[in-house]
């Protein structure tokens, strides 16, 4: 419709007079409308959809015959609209002259046909005045702007657009998440920071007879005792992590590293003595050197640092807009630096055998032979309470001798150091803030079986000594703990 022809050049070639090419410059002008540009929505949505087979559905969320609907219904909405064009070109006619007879002999076109359309500046086919972007080529589903999944998330916008740029421009997606589908995160990086209560449970077992750092320890003279552990302690924690999801898709998989601070105190208490009896000498005999720890109070004031680096996953359900799952779980070291406030009764005596001759050592003790002397706290106050075993070591001692009897030590220790590899499992639940922030609650489970030490346990052996704390005990052991705690994530 609206067809308007201008001429504006015209020129002759009279090289042959009885044949003449008229060269006739023009302009052509014409408006159409876009069910007959198009040849109908249908056909112009197919032959787009075949240029772009790779996008990619996630299941329950969208098809290509969703999209395809969609799109035939937004060109069909605006099939009336009108398209201008103008095309360019050079006529070349040929005209016979016989005497007074003029017929035109052929008419043809020259050079290369332009035809543009004056209202679709980056022929797009979506028209100025609908276009978002006209001078770059794009999509009915974004107003002009380039959307290559046709999920109707621009993939590019212009300077002062205030719409959000698809994160996913292969996938079909949605707005509410930046073009990718419900099930796809659009953050790849997370930083954590967070407070919580925890409860611990710091186990510490005895050392076996075997396990101690004297020598030629008479382990039928001996006895392990035993201590009562304080079960769960309540005590507090802190920590942060930053989270790295992989791939450029889903992003639900990551690896996550982070420190973890906790602080508890824990009271241990000895129910049975511990009685360990090893070879030593007096400067002039051996003889068989008996510590025992009659009474036993320990409180330990741990100081956790937990090093974790675990694998992420992490998922939405229900109203994912607001509500994100995230499970962890992995290895990690901990570092515990922890003091000790102790308050134990000691006796320290020997046991020395005899025979005829004097004082002999044999690798065999009968404590049934009369030929044994106790020298210790027990056997003398046994034979006579008066003077008693602390008058009777105190003379000895004079000779360099080295027993006390009932001695109370009464200290602060600090520094006591341990590490150990545990295990690791947490469970958080995070509440969308805003895009990039949310508020969290999580719950976390540590387990950690602490080995062996390799450096023998022996709680003193001079009368002067300070006293080694159980926690230096070299027998395994085990520290778990159980914990809730809130904080912020930023994810980015």
């Amino acid at each position: 419709s609206k067809l308007r022809i201008d001429v504006y050049d015209i020129s002759k070639d009279f090289t042959n007079t009885a044949n003449i090419t008229f060269k006739v410059k023009r302009n052509v002008y014409a408006e159409k409308m876009r069910q007959y540009v198009m040849g109908g929505a249908e056909k112009f949505v197919n032959s787009l959809l075949e240029k772009r087979k790779d996008i990619e559905f996630v299941d329950g969320e969208g098809d290509i015959s969703m999209v395809r609907n969609n799109l035939i219904g937004l060109i069909s909405r605006q099939d009336t609209a009108v398209y201008q064009f103008a095309a360019e070109n050079t006529l070349l006619i040929t005209m016979v002259f016989s005497n007074d007879t003029v017929k035109i002999k052929s008419i043809e076109t020259a050079g290369e046909k332009k035809i543009n359309c004056l209202n679709d500046q980056d022929a797009d086919a979506i028209l100025n005045w609908e276009d978002s972007m006209p001078d770059k080529p794009g999509d009915f589903t974004a107003n002009g702007r380039p959307d290559y999944d046709l999920d109707a998330v621009p993939d590019e916008i212009a300077k002062d657009d205030k719409m959000i740029k698809d994160e996913c421009k292969t996938t079909y997606g949605n707005t509410n998440n930046h073009g990718c589908p419900n099930s796809y995160f659009i953050t790849q990086m997370q930083v954590e920071g967070y407070l919580g209560l925890q409860y611990s449970l710091a186990k510490i077992n005895l050392p076996g007879l075997n396990q101690l750092g004297y020598d030629n320890v008479d382990v039928l003279q001996s006895k392990k005792g035993s201590i009562k552990n304080p079960g769960l302690r309540p005590g507090i924690s802190a920590g942060g992590n930053f989270t790295y999801y992989f791939g450029h898709k889903k992003r639900q998989s990551g690896i996550s590293i982070g420190i973890t601070y906790s602080k508890f105190t824990a009271q241990y208490e000895l129910t049975e003595p511990m009685i360990y009896t090893f070879k030593s000498s007096d400067g002039t005999d051996n003889y068989r050197r008996q510590v025992t720890i009659s009474s036993l109070k320990e409180e330990v004031g741990y100081n956790v640092f937990n090093i974790p680096v675990l694998y992420a996953f992490r998922w939405y359900m229900g109203n994912r807009s607001k509500w994100t799952y995230k499970i962890k779980a992995g290895p990690s070291f901990m570092i515990f630096r922890n003091t000790s406030n102790y308050n134990a009764r000691i006796d320290v005596g020997g046991i020395y055998q005899s025979d005829a001759n004097g004082i002999v050592y044999n690798d065999q003790f009968d404590p049934a032979s009369t030929w044994n002397i106790y020298v210790t706290s027990e056997g003398i106050n046994n034979q006579n309470i008066n003077p008693g075993a602390e008058n009777v070591f105190s003379q000895l001692n004079s000779k360099t001798y080295d027993f006390v009897s009932n001695k109370n030590y009464l200290e602060r220790k600090n520094g006591l150091t341990r590490t150990a590899v545990a295990l690791n499992l947490a469970f958080d639940l995070q509440n969308k803030i805003s895009d990039e922030l949310a508020l969290k609650i999580g719950t976390s489970f540590i387990y950690a079986p602490l080995k062996e030490r390799k450096e023998k346990y022996r709680p003193l052996d001079n009368t002067t000594d300070e006293f080694n704390s159980v926690y230096n005990s070299t027998a395994k052991s085990i520290y778990s703990a159980f914990g809730i705690n809130v904080g912020f994530v930023y994810s980015f």
